[in-house]
């Protein structure tokens, strides 16, 4: 990764934590809607549709002690954060949005997003145009470094840093740092379960896509299938720009061609939609094993309804938004305190804050109605009172 240093000069203005958020879209992109409220524990809910947790003791000297450790506390500059979703239309897409918003609410950051529509062209549009109208930073979800090259490569001659958020994508020594997942243990929770749920084996169908997030959880499924019975019989490609549809008719040609496919183990988050679609035409109304089973990643409120109403069998989650809320984390020291941004794609905040921790949602442990799964680790939580704590102009 590049490494530079940027001296970061700019008004403050004292914001509350709890004050409301607004994506501006000047590039001609658009965002998911903000959230509102305050951090974990109050009332209101800053996560959007995860559930607001009491913030525990554990949490707050935790995050208390981090904010100690970053140095004395000072006024962190107001800056603002360019957001380049991969696609709006995508809900895992639109929910890390939503995370990011939530997070630059939490900061009293301004917040401007740019709707990448699912293409390289859309992607590197968004990009161009932050550049250009000079931005302080940069956020970008999950696109490869190939399709926004030539912006990241005039970021770099104008002082602005880059982060990449979302997911794996390989190539990055033109970003200042990568915040993602553990792409492959993320395939491999998803295949255990699988597995179990196979104990006499059979054929599945695996989804792929040319991205390295992909690869990496289909090398996980691999890990996870080793000395069990269950094969791979068939393998299909996802159509990120067209992700619905395209999932709904190569799940129908594949089952009409591979009647005793046992599971779809769907790679690209939201095609479980179009293959629910497929199934309720192929199988209506019927479940497993009258029926294959559909799995998938993230448990996005769509895809947890499909669990609820049985057309979708489980989804691998990690609580995506912290991907958002640690990335603003580095941002915040880069710009308060000229620390560099970390090159490790999970940082290290202490023991048991893996905000990462990956879990399955399925019909045994659904949440409640309209919410997503709370995470096993209070995030929001933490950095709110770490926020609040180390800068003087976010205490409350």
């Amino acid at each position: 990764m590049r490494s530079r240093t940027l001296v970061a000069g700019a008004a403050v203005a004292a914001l509350l934590l709890a004050s409301a958020c607004s994506g501006s879209d000047d590039d001609g992109g658009s965002g998911g809607g903000g959230g509102s409220g305050g951090g974990g524990g109050s009332a209101g809910g800053r996560l959007g549709d995860l559930p607001v947790l009491e913030l525990t003791p554990e949490i707050e000297e935790a995050a208390t002690a981090a904010a100690e450790a970053a140095g004395e506390p000072l006024e962190l500059p107001v800056q603002t954060i360019g957001y380049i979703s991969y696609g709006e239309a995508i809900p895992i897409s639109a929910r890390l949005t939503q995370g990011v918003q939530n997070a630059a609410t939490a900061l009293g950051w301004e917040l401007e997003v740019c709707d990448g529509q699912s293409t390289p062209q859309g992607q590197l549009t968004c990009a161009t145009n932050f550049v250009n109208t000079g931005v302080d930073a940069i956020l970008t979800n999950g696109m490869p470094q190939s399709s926004i090259a030539p912006a990241l490569t005039q970021a770099d001659a104008a002082g602005i840093p880059v982060i990449n958020i979302g997911g794996y994508i390989g190539q990055e020594d033109l970003f200042d740092g990568s915040i993602y997942p553990d792409e492959a243990q993320f395939g491999e929770v998803l295949g255990d379960w699988l597995v179990e749920e196979l104990p006499d084996g059979g054929e599945i169908a695996t989804q792929t896509f040319q991205a390295d997030f992909v690869i990496q959880r289909l090398e996980g499924l691999d890990g996870a299938l080793e000395g069990s019975d269950v094969t791979i019989g068939d393998t299909f490609d996802a159509d990120a720009a067209n992700l619905i549809p395209g999932a709904q008719q190569s799940v129908s040609s594949s089952y009409n061609g591979n009647p005793d496919i046992q599971a779809y183990y769907l790679t690209f988050s939201g095609s479980e939609i179009g293959a629910a679609q497929a199934m309720q035409v192929l199988r209506p109304g019927a479940q497993f094993p009258e029926r294959p089973m559909i799995l998938t990643f993230y448990a996005n409120l769509p895809t947890i309804d499909l669990i609820r109403a049985g057309q979708v069998d489980a989804a691998a989650e990690n609580t995506h938004e912290w991907i958002a809320w640690v990335a603003m984390d580095q941002l915040a020291e880069f710009f308060a305190r000229d620390t560099a941004i970390s090159d490790e794609p999970r940082p290290d905040y202490g023991d048991g804050l893996d905000f990462w921790r990956n879990f399955v949602v399925d019909a045994e442990n659904l949440p409640a109605e309209g919410e997503l799964a709370p995470p096993p680790v209070d995030f929001e939580g933490f950095f709110t009172t770490k926020w609040s704590t180390e800068f003087t102009n976010l205490s409350e």
